[in-house]
C-alpha cells in the first residue's frame, strides 16, 4: 500500500491528485466485501481466486493475498502467460498454467480477477479475452479494474499517473503509446465491454473521487 510519508511534498500532491491511494483502499475494501458476501451466501468460507494477468509481483495480488494468504479454504492462483511471476509465500498460492484456465480439465473458480489488464488492450481485444475467460467459467464473478481516461487532457494524465509501476511502463512504452492505452475506455465503455463478452455487469463504480480507475463487477 502507498504511504504518504514516503513521498516529497510536490510526490504527496500528485499522488493524492490521481486518487492512488484512494482507489488502492478501495479496491482492497472491494476484494473483502465480495469475499465476504460470497461466504455468507453460500454458507461455506471456501474460495478458489484467480488472479489473472498478475505480473511478476502485482498490486492485485498483494490484495489478494491479504485476504486469502494462510485462511483455511481459501486458494488464490496465479496466471500470466507473458511474464514471469515471482514464487509464491504462501502455501495456498500457487502459479498455474494455461491449461489450468482454458484447458480440458481447466480449475473452477469462484472469481477471476482482471487488474489492469485490460488498458494492455483495445475494445475488441478485450472482448475476445472476456468472452474465452467467460466460455470457460460460465459461474465465476470476475472483477475487472482498469483505467477510465477516455477523453482526459494527456498533459494532466501524465502528470498524476505517478506510481512507481505506471513510471516503469511509462518509460518502457513512451509517453504516447502509455497515454493512448489507459484512454481507452470511459467506466460505461468498460462496462459495455464486458456486456459484449457474454456477462452480467452486477456493479460499477470509480474507485476515487478522481474518477481514473474503475471497478466492474460481472458474472
Amino acid at each position: 500500500m502507498l504511504s504518504a510519508f514516503s513521498f516529497s511534498t510536490e510526490e504527496k500532491k500528485r499522488h493524492e491528485q490521481g486518487g492512488h491511494l484512494q482507489a488502492s483502499i478501495r479496491q482492497q475494501q472491494i476484494y473483502s466485501y465480495l469475499f465476504s458476501g460470497m461466504a455468507n451466501q453460500t454458507q461455506r468460507d471456501t474460495l478458489n481466486v484467480l488472479d489473472f494477468g498478475t505480473a511478476y509481483r502485482g498490486a492485485s495480488r498483494s490484495f489478494l493475498e491479504g485476504q486469502i494468504g494462510n485462511k483455511a479454504g481459501r486458494s488464490l492462483k496465479l496466471y500470466d502467460p507473458y511474464t514471469r511471476i515471482a514464487p509464491p509465500i504462501y502455501p495456498n498460492v500457487s502459479i498455474i498454467d494455461e491449461h489450468a484456465v482454458f484447458g480440458i480439465n481447466a480449475e473452477e473458480f469462484d472469481v477471476i480477477n482482471l487488474s489492469y489488464v485490460l488498458c494492455c488492450l483495445d475494445g475488441v481485444e478485450a472482448t475476445e479475452l472476456l468472452s474465452k475467460i467467460i466460455e470457460q467459467h460460465p459461474d465465476a464473478v470476475l472483477t475487472v479494474f482498469d483505467y477510465v481516461l477516455k477523453n482526459r487532457d494527456k498533459a494532466r494524465v501524465l502528470d498524476v499517473l505517478c506510481t512507481k509501476q505506471e513510471m516503469i511502463w511509462r518509460k518502457k512504452m513512451g509517453d504516447d503509446a502509455f497515454f493512448q492505452s489507459r484512454s481507452y475506455y470511459a467506466i460505461n465503455e468498460l462496462a459495455e465491454v464486458v456486456t459484449d463478452a457474454g456477462g452480467t455487469v452486477l456493479h460499477q463504480e470509480h474507485l476515487s473521487n478522481r474518477q481514473l480507475r474503475a471497478c466492474i463487477l460481472a458474472n
